[in-house]
């Protein structure tokens, strides 16, 4: 990718009110690197693009994932029946003893893009070639649970020049997965919890860190 089209898209992921402040430079240079041919595919993935940034009793971790082709959205794409099929069970929670498996998946997000008919008209009147889909993770300890850590999921979606930054935010809120991890060991296990569940527990650790 030349550089000048990086710099757009890391333009843009620095003006997202919901992350930390991407490492310019790192993410420029991956991009720069990454190969974008001429192709009729949808997406392109992003190797090594990962941002961690550990805080006291929390972790960020900002990562770029996939590169968007603008000019391959199509206002009456319809996902392919196999794939469909992968991305309903992906989608749908399934609990495995007593817990769930995990449902964030980058491929089928950019498929679920491709199929909202005002994100689609965003890009293909975007001046720029490629838009940008992310993942900006948080993990939390939970102090009344000391073996135990939430983790919240959010995909981060860049549209250079969108007029309705509101409707990709709440896309974004729509997409994003809260989860409590426990650890035995050398074993670790995840399960989904609910948004409330997690902002009260989230509450709780600021409550505790505060004191």
């Amino acid at each position: 990718m030349k550089r000048k089209l990086a710099e757009r898209l890391v333009n843009g992921l620095e003006e997202h009110p919901n992350i930390i402040r991407p490492d310019r430079e790192k993410f420029i240079d991956i991009l720069e690197k990454t190969n974008v041919p001429e192709s009729e595919r949808f997406y392109e993935h992003i190797s090594g693009a990962e941002q961690p940034l550990p805080q006291y009793n929390r972790c960020y971790s900002l990562s770029l994932t996939r590169i968007l082709r603008n000019r391959q959205a199509e206002e009456e794409y319809q996902i392919p029946i196999l794939k469909e099929i992968y991305d309903i069970f992906i989608s749908t929670l399934r609990r495995i003893g007593d817990g769930k498996i995990r449902i964030y998946d980058s491929n089928a997000l950019s498929r679920k893009i491709r199929t909202d008919i005002d994100l689609v008209k965003m890009m293909t009147k975007s001046n720029h070639p490629y838009s940008l889909l992310g993942k900006f993770e948080t993990r939390d300890r939970d102090f009344k649970n000391p073996d135990k850590s939430l983790i919240e999921t959010r995909p981060v979606l860049v549209i250079p020049g969108a007029k309705n930054i509101e409707y990709i935010l709440d896309w974004e809120k729509a997409h994003t997965i809260h989860e409590e991890e426990s650890r035995f060991l050398f074993f670790e296990k995840r399960k989904i919890i609910e948004a409330q569940e997690h902002r009260e527990r989230s509450e709780a650790h600021e409550y505790y860190s505060f004191f």
